[in-house]
């Protein structure tokens, strides 16, 4: 299984406006949509206000084609902003096309890997990012959470990935 969740924190290292490290943490992991509230009333305290954040959600959910060995799993990408004033709607309106940015930014990034996986494709050994389909990303506004001016977007993807993975009787005792 391709892990997007190392994936989308080296880029988030790379991509200026993040710039996550263990110094300025602006990456993290959560383990489903539920948790982020709490994640980010205890977790983080971005200084200063205002600076992007994304993280992943861990939780798999997908679809799967036994037959023919295919997964076929979501991915949760989260893009958020923080320090939002509250009491001004158009802020907040802001606060979320800044994020919707951010998520845009990343994906431009995945296409670009996305196609370099699809040149070199070797049956033998397939590369998972050949199977990521960016035709029709769903995404949606959150917020605010936490009741401390979080505003995010959550963008999901699908993927497809070849798992060779085959029945095996020394699997079962007998």
């Amino acid at each position: 299984m391709f892990r997007f969740d190392i994936y989308m924190e080296q880029w988030a290292e790379k991509y200026k406006p993040i710039q996550h490290s263990e110094g300025r943490r602006r990456f993290f992991r959560v383990n489903d949509e539920m948790a982020i509230d709490e994640m980010l009333q205890n977790y983080i305290s971005v200084d200063p206000p205002g600076d992007p954040c994304c993280g992943i959600v861990t939780h798999l959910e997908g679809t799967i084609d036994i037959t023919k060995r295919f997964d076929y799993p979501y991915v949760k990408l989260l893009f958020m902003k923080w320090g939002v004033d509250m009491a001004d709607y158009r802020i907040q309106a802001d606060a979320k096309a800044d994020c919707f940015l951010h998520a845009k930014k990343f994906l431009l990034y995945l296409e670009q890997d996305v196609k370099k996986a699809k040149t070199r494709r070797d049956p033998k050994n397939p590369d998972p990012l050949a199977y990521v389909d960016l035709t029709n990303v769903r995404y949606e506004t959150l917020g605010p959470m936490a009741s401390d001016g979080w505003f995010m977007v959550l963008v999901t993807i699908q993927v497809s990935e070849f798992d060779k993975i085959c029945f095996s009787e020394s699997d079962y005792l007998e």
